[in-house]
């Protein structure tokens, strides 16, 4: 995200998964969460156009030929912060991002675009 009074950084969701307290399978889940998660299946979703999760996998000379973007995504995520936390973020996420693609398309400029977003924020957190 752009900065005003610092630079911009990168900001960030969460991806969870878990297994319930009262799972019937929780030694079955445990294993597969092992699994799906190991470098050679991460390798595998990202080979297929699915984000890494694992350093490891940003760092892999097959994969980076890919995707070449690899490198800048992980110094850009190293330095990220956690997206604010609202119960409006789909909301925003959404409006924001309705902008951003104006701005990209040269629907508008990127000065208007972002001017309307903002005014579209605002707007939502007003209900707050």
């Amino acid at each position: 995200m752009p900065g005003a009074k610092n630079p911009g950084r990168a900001e960030i969701g969460n991806w969870l998964i878990a297994i319930p307290r009262d799972a019937r399978n929780s030694d079955a889940a445990m294993d597969f969460l092992l699994w799906a998660t190991s470098a050679d299946q991460m390798k595998r979703s990202a080979g297929r156009g699915n984000p890494p999760t694992r350093k490891s996998v940003f760092s892999d000379p097959q994969l980076i030929a890919q995707f070449p973007a690899y490198p800048a995504q992980l110094r850009s995520l190293e330095g990220s912060r956690p997206r604010p936390r609202t119960p409006l973020w789909n909301e925003i996420e959404n409006a924001f991002g309705i902008y951003l693609s104006k701005a990209n398309s040269g629907e508008l400029s990127a000065e208007d675009a972002m001017n309307q977003a903002n005014t579209e924020l605002k707007r939502i957190m007003s209900r707050k």
